[in-house]
């Protein structure tokens, strides 16, 4: 408005906030508040006086409430070339995205850069004003200054005080002194890509990184001074990353007494665990709420990572296993799914690093190691590696695990240095770089199978389904089931017919069969039929009553609607009942349903009570801490072991002797129909 009608500048408070003139002069403005409301007040001008609570400007130091005021200041004049900034912007790769926008709007918005304050520490602002004629000129750098000087004065420091120090000689013979004040910090922060090496042409950063809270602030500064001296923009890519907050959602703080110190965290957990919970918690650009006992989740991880390590460097020990890649003409399907998936992690790993999303690169190391390596690859193989002797099979998974573990330390060595360079050491061998570090994580795309990730990721569907369906009806996995019938599509039935034996051992399955149990039974939804047929529901409803349901599931699930005599059907037209025989039971997963024929026989009970037997036994070994290799003494008291004596021997590394036991222990063992047993079992080392 002032500039609009060109009013004069006014500002009747000095710089240290007390009033310069009038009936309030020397008064410090807000302590002159209660006396403008009176003043105000006595000549009937006040129309209402109250107090408002609002956010308000505060010193960072000492909490005191700033002050605006009118002042003479410098700028520099960004508004004649804001439309080259914009243009500039859109090159750069932004992440996340929506962060040009903001950049961008808040390009538009801004006005010209005062680049001047009133302060003591700082770059000296270098303009120099003449006394005389008010003239002033910018000097561009140190022998400029020393060719205008008055006087040869050596400059030690171009600080103030000592470079106010210089005068210098206007052209009307007057003197010129330096203006008191100093650059915004932003400037010199702006400029420092490449002043800090004092360089003449603009060399662009890859790669630049700070809080959302910059975005506006050190993108933009080093951008617009970019724009100015070289006109460009002086980055590829640039991320912003979110502000590390307390369990609730507040900023950390002294007063407030909830710091966590990463000093605490890497004395308790370790470096590694705090890195991959900073960059696994959420996504970088999102404020992270620190909890504690998410950093254990992150351990149990590691831990899982290591567990699977040690299950693999103890049995290559044990049998004296060396790398040879000879072995790899003896890998299984689930060895090649292995090997296949460490690649498609190492792709994806290579793209996510690249992008950068952390969040995707350490979610994918997280599912791989939890999912894929220890509750699904080490549960397929763990048979093998019990074989005896130098087995050609077993020596193809000591290898699949040799490969697999020394591609994923090169995936996680961004993240996890210590953890990846333990397990590098501990498997490299003579003909290995000298560190994990060496190497670039890398990818054998040959060795990426799509279609059997498909089909494994089908057979997991179903069998995580088998389990579902045991806890619905009670029935633990220690019990084999005597039937399942599945039912899908061909992508379906060509994963079941290439993983049968898979599905059959992870499931603890005799028989499976592909196809269809029960009969469907459709009722139609009245309110969704009302909202579209509205006066002909009864004729459709009429219709509906008349077709083949299996036929129209098939359909809607094909096509995603179905016409019939004229009339659209959509899958919310109609709910879906199956009417099952007695003891089966259905289990829905991805592609399709799992039955389970849940009748209970005698001999499945036997087989199931042989597994009991087998797991308490193995729980007394790791009681007594056995090794891998050590053999026992066993004695069963309480229960017939129905003829499974040579399969026991084999899994608990013992033999069935009549012996005092070393280690002796009563158990009870409940069956799914029902019965009780309580058993005595004693062991001792062979």
């Amino acid at each position: 408005m002032a500039k609009k009608y060109n009013l004069p500048i006014y500002c009747p408070i000095d710089d240290q906030g007390k009033y310069t003139e009038g009936k309030w002069r020397g008064i410090f403005v807000k302590d002159a508040d209660d006396l403008i409301v009176k003043t105000l007040e006595e000549k009937g001008l006040l129309v209402n006086y109250g107090r408002i609570k609002h956010s308000y400007p505060h010193c960072w130091r000492c909490k005191t409430p700033l002050l605006f005021r009118a002042t003479e200041q410098w700028f520099l004049i960004i508004s004649k070339i804001k439309d080259e900034i914009i243009e500039q912007a859109k090159t750069v790769t932004w992440i996340p995205e929506w962060i040009e926008t903001r950049y961008i709007n808040g390009v538009k918005f801004v006005g010209d850069w005062n680049i001047s304050r009133q302060r003591y520490w700082g770059i000296p602002l270098p303009v120099w004003v003449c006394k005389k004629c008010g003239k002033y000129i910018v000097v561009g750098s140190v022998e400029e200054l020393k060719e205008r000087a008055v006087e040869n004065i050596e400059l030690e420091d171009l600080h103030k005080p000592y470079v106010d120090k210089v005068k210098l000689r206007c052209e009307c013979s007057g003197i010129m002194e330096r203006v008191p004040d100093v650059l915004d910090v932003w400037f010199d922060s702006g400029l420092a890509p490449y002043a800090s090496i004092n360089s003449k042409t603009l060399k662009k950063a890859d790669f630049i990184t700070e809080g959302h809270d910059q975005v506006t602030k050190w993108f933009y500064s080093q951008h617009a001074l970019s724009a100015i001296v070289f006109g460009d923009v002086p980055y590829k890519k640039c991320l912003t990353h979110g502000f590390t907050l307390d369990e609730k959602g507040d900023k950390m703080s002294k007063s407030l007494g909830n710091i966590v110190s990463p000093d605490d965290v890497v004395e308790k957990y370790g470096a590694d665990i705090l890195r991959f919970y900073l960059l696994s918690a959420n996504k970088v650009w999102e404020d992270l709420r620190f909890v504690w006992s998410e950093v254990d989740d992150v351990l149990s991880l590691f831990n899982t990572l290591w567990n699977a390590y040690m299950f693999a460097v103890n049995y290559m020990v044990l049998d004296n296993f060396q790398p040879n890649d000879d072995y790899f003409k003896y890998l299984r399907e689930e060895d090649k799914w292995i090997i296949s998936r460490v690649n498609s992690l190492a792709k994806k790993a290579i793209k996510s690093l690249e992008i950068p999303h952390f969040h995707t690169y350490t979610w994918s190391i997280k599912d791989f190691i939890l999912n894929d390596l220890s509750r699904w690859y080490i549960r397929l193989i763990r048979d093998r590696t019990w074989k005896e002797g130098e087995d050609s099979d077993k020596f193809a998974v000591y290898q699949t695990l040799y490969y697999t573990l020394l591609k994923l330390s090169k995936i996680i060595a961004p993240i996890a240095p210590y953890t990846a360079e333990a397990i590098y050491q501990n498997l490299k061998t003579k003909d290995l770089e000298e560190s994990i570090f060496m190497y670039n994580i890398d990818v054998d795309e040959e060795l990426i199978d799509t279609e059997l990730e498909k089909d494994m990721e089908i057979v997991r569907d179903i069998v995580d389904a088998i389990y579902r369906g045991r806890d619905k009806i009670k029935y633990t996995l220690r019990y084999p089931l005597k039937e399942i019938v599945i039912s899908g599509n061909e992508e379906v039935k060509k994963a079941v017919d290439r993983f049968e034996e898979i599905i059959k051992e992870q499931g603890n399955v005799k028989i499976i069969k592909f196809g269809e149990v029960g009969n469907y039974k459709i009722k139609p939804n009245y309110r969704e039929l009302g909202k579209r047929y509205k006066s002909e529901v009864p004729k459709v409803v009429e219709i509906l009553n008349k077709v083949d349901a299996k036929e129209l599931i098939n359909e809607l699930n094909e096509k995603g609607k179905a016409i019939i005599e004229g009339y659209e059907i959509l899958p919310s037209y109609i709910d879906v009942k199956i009417e099952l025989p007695e003891n089966i039971s259905g289990v829905e997963f991805s592609k399709g349903t799992v039955y389970i024929n849940a009748k209970i026989e005698e001999d499945l009970i036997k087989e199931g009570l042989m597994r009991e037997v087998i797991r308490r036994i193995q729980a007394m070994r790791k009681d007594l801490d056995l090794d891998i290799e050590e053999k026992i003494k066993v004695k069963v008291e309480g229960i017939d072991l129905n003829g499974f004596e040579k399969i026991i021997e084999r899994e608990v590394r013992g033999t069935f002797e009549d012996i005092e036991g070393e280690y002796i222990k009563d158990w009870e063992i409940k069956t799914p129909d029902g019965r009780k047993y309580n058993i005595k079992i004693r062991i001792e080392r062979a």
